[in-house]
């Protein structure tokens, strides 16, 4: 299936998925890559037209984390599982799995 990689809203730094897209795009995933700053309801969209097997979310600034909160949450809603990645989410991925990613 497809792999859905984007920034949470409000996170200008697209470097860090842009990378990830790349590297899943290499081990031969389809990737669709939104980029930076992407709003729920926009990635919600996207979702619902594409069915994507699983969603990364990227987010470097822990303010982002209510953002991220909320697109995790709505993602989840379809059945679609998250994977967070980031420093937001903290170096061993604490807030990620907080946050229920």
């Amino acid at each position: 299936g497809t792999v859905t990689v984007a920034c949470v809203d409000g996170e200008w730094h697209a470097l860090p998925a842009r990378l990830l897209a790349e590297v899943l795009r290499c081990r031969g995933h389809r990737v669709d890559f939104l980029g930076a700053q992407v709003p729920t309801p926009h990635l919600i969209a996207h979702l619902h037209r594409t069915a994507p097997a699983v969603v990364a979310l990227s987010s470097s600034l822990p303010v982002r984390l209510p953002d991220a909160h909320t697109a995790i949450t709505a993602v989840q809603a379809l059945g679609i599982p998250v994977l967070a990645g980031g420093a937001a989410f903290g170096d061993d991925g604490r807030y990620a799995r907080l946050l229920g990613a």
